[in-house]
């Protein structure tokens, strides 16, 4: 038997399993970081007097947690497609492949114009005005700040492009040595991260540093990068500022 739900059922159930998604994905990054995926050793090397810090990255894959995003992205914006769908039909039209909640973040006339009017069609005017008013145009330079905007562009890169996994870096606080000496110097070399003291700072580096492990989603090519704080603050721009706009465009 077919079931068919209607009004703003199926969005919600869009959801609810984004936010499914959401908080698996927090359980993830915390075990991921708690797993602490680094090793510190250090040596002394003769040959250029030098105290020298490696650290190793390793632990858990990561790549899952880039899937699991996916997943709460593609759900999270397709709940706006199926609120479009929903409007159309409880308005008495037929919905069309075009039938879909536009995200339009630069307006350039006639061809952001034709976009929009086809996504909209067939729904209730004042839902209309109600999506317009949300487009991320209206907030100008800072369009791209937008959470429908971030949203938009995260799900074109997961759904076009790749698993949109910026990186999962660590922040490595050390020690502070005297201006006297010569600063450390840093390098990355594949997975580990190489730091040179002059021998003299040895006294003042000999030690375990501090790390912050975090994870980053997007891409810095694209020119997004959020975390896990910035997807909780749009679900719930979404679930608390945006679908519930619309129930009064539904039958009880």
């Amino acid at each position: 038997m077919l079931c068919i739900v209607k009004g703003l059922a199926n969005p919600n159930l869009k959801l609810r399993r984004a936010k499914e998604h959401l908080d698996t994905l927090e359980v993830g990054i915390r075990s991921f970081v708690e797993a602490k995926p680094h090793t510190t050793t250090s040596y002394d090397d003769l040959g250029t007097d030098e105290y020298v810090v490696q650290i190793q990255f390793q632990g858990p894959c990561i790549w899952p947690i880039g899937a699991i995003f996916g997943d709460f992205i593609c759900c999270l914006r397709s709940s706006l497609d199926h609120l479009m769908y929903g409007l159309v039909t409880a308005n008495g039209g037929e919905p069309t492949t075009n039938t879909a909640f536009p995200i339009i973040s630069i307006y350039r006339g006639q061809p952001s114009e034709d976009r929009f009017t086809n996504a909209v069609r067939g729904v209730p005017d004042g839902a209309r005005a109600i999506v317009q008013s949300l487009q991320p145009y209206n907030s100008g330079n800072a369009h791209e700040l937008t959470h429908l905007a971030r949203l938009d562009k995260l799900w074109n890169i997961d759904k076009h492009r790749h698993i949109p996994l910026d990186a999962a870096a660590c922040d490595i606080e050390f020690p502070k040595v005297p201006r006297t000496l010569r600063k450390p110097t840093v390098s990355i070399i594949d997975d580990k991260a190489v730091v040179r003291f002059p021998m003299a700072a040895k006294p003042y580096a000999n030690f375990d540093p501090v790390t912050k492990v975090f994870v980053r989603f997007g891409s810095e090519k694209a020119g997004i990068v959020v975390t896990i704080e910035n997807l909780r603050d749009i679900y719930e721009f979404v679930a608390e500022n945006v679908i519930p706009r619309f129930k009064g465009f539904f039958p009880e």
